[in-house]
């Protein structure tokens, strides 16, 4: 669980470095990429996960089982890591494919004023 944790923080870290990247230049006409905004979501959704499986780490610590505590906690808690350490490796590797192409160039088609004047032909 501990080395889970850890590995939580780290990706917690790599999402606010994107994320740092990403909104910097969001001003300077660059949009983030479809891809990038995903990943951000699934992130989120990840630590959600995570910090709801700490919840019941902790409630279950608190109530006691009929059967054998120390096993129900167990197997529950290892389905759960198992499944959130999978996804973390899957985001971890998405977002280093990332590099450094996390923009695309936002085209905006800017309204022109139409000054009559002679035409060409």
């Amino acid at each position: 669980m501990k080395n889970l944790g850890e590995k939580m923080e780290k990706l917690r870290k790599f999402r606010d470095d994107i994320k740092e990247k990403v909104e910097g230049a969001d001003g300077e006409g660059y949009k983030q990429k479809r891809d990038v905004l995903k990943w951000l979501k699934d992130v989120q959704k990840l630590e959600g996960e995570w910090e709801s499986m700490q919840g019941s780490i902790a409630a279950a610590k608190t109530h006691a089982y009929k059967c054998c505590p120390k096993c129900s906690l167990r197997s529950e808690v290892s389905a759960q890591a198992r499944n959130i350490l999978d996804q973390l490796c899957e985001l971890k590797k998405m977002g280093e494919n990332f590099g450094s192409s996390l923009l695309v160039e936002n085209y905006q088609v800017k309204k022109v004023e139409f000054i009559p004047g002679p035409s060409i032909e």
